[in-house]
C-alpha cells in the first residue's frame, strides 16, 4: 500500500476511491451485474471501477460501458508483484459472482489489505463472512449491490483491509494451509488404522 499513488498513476487510476475486479471476463463472473450497478455507485461515491483481465465477454462489457467516466478496463496482469501492488492500491475488491467455489483473486485482495464486496452465495461469501473484512449483497440483485457498495465505500476501509490481511495471514498462508492438510492426513490415517 506504500506505493499506492505510483501504482495508480501507472495504470491511469484516479487518486479518489477505486474499486476493482480481477479475473476472467466470462458469464459466470456476472460482470454485467457489476456494470449495471456501478453508474449509481459512482454518482453516490465518486468511486471508479477497474476491471483487470480478459475473456469472451470483454467486447460486450466494453460496449456496455462505452465512454463512461466511472470505469477503467486494464489488461490481464501476468506479473504477480505488479498485481499485488495493484490490488493493494484499491479501496475495495468487488466479486459479483454467486457461483465461485473458492475465489482466489478476492482472497489475494484480502491478503493485500483490500476489503471485499461479494455476492451472498459461494466461496467468496464465506471468506467475507469469516474474515469480517467486507460485506455481501443479495446475489443477482443490482439494487442490493449498489446499496451495499455505497454503504461500504463510506466506512473505514483501511480498518476492514487490515482485518482482511490478518485473516489471510492466519488462515491462508502456505504454512497454515499445509499444517491443516497434514493434520487432516494424520487424522485419516488414524481413523483408517483404527478401523482396520
Amino acid at each position: 500500500r506504500a506505493k499506492r499513488e505510483e501504482v495508480r498513476a501507472r495504470y491511469g487510476l484516479p487518486a479518489g476511491l477505486v474499486a476493482g475486479f480481477v479475473g476472467r471476463f466470462a458469464p459466470e463472473k456476472e460482470l454485467d451485474l457489476l456494470l449495471r450497478a456501478w453508474p449509481a455507485v459512482y454518482r453516490n461515491t465518486g468511486a471508479v471501477l477497474a476491471l483487470v483481465g480478459d475473456g469472451p465477454e470483454r467486447p460486450m462489457l466494453e460496449a456496455m460501458a462505452a465512454g463512461a467516466p466511472w470505469i477503467r478496463f486494464l489488461p490481464y496482469e501476468r506479473d504477480r508483484e505488479r498485481l499485488a501492488d495493484l490490488l493493494a492500491s484499491w479501496d475495495l475488491f468487488v466479486a459479483p459472482s454467486s457461483n465461485e467455489t473458492f475465489g482466489l483473486a478476492p482472497l489475494e485482495g484480502l491478503a493485500s489489505g483490500t476489503p471485499v464486496l461479494s455476492a451472498d452465495r459461494g466461496g467468496i461469501s464465506e471468506q467475507v463472512e469469516t474474515s469480517g473484512a467486507g460485506e455481501r449483497f443479495v446475489s443477482g440483485d443490482v439494487g442490493s449491490l449498489t446499496e451495499t457498495a455505497v454503504r461500504l465505500l463510506g466506512t473505514n476501509l483501511e480498518a476492514l483491509g487490515a482485518r482482511g490481511r490478518a485473516h489471510a495471514e492466519a488462515n491462508h498462508s502456505w504454512g497454515s494451509v499445509f499444517d491443516r492438510i497434514f493434520a487432516l492426513y494424520r487424522q485419516i490415517v488414524r481413523d483408517h488404522a483404527g478401523g482396520a
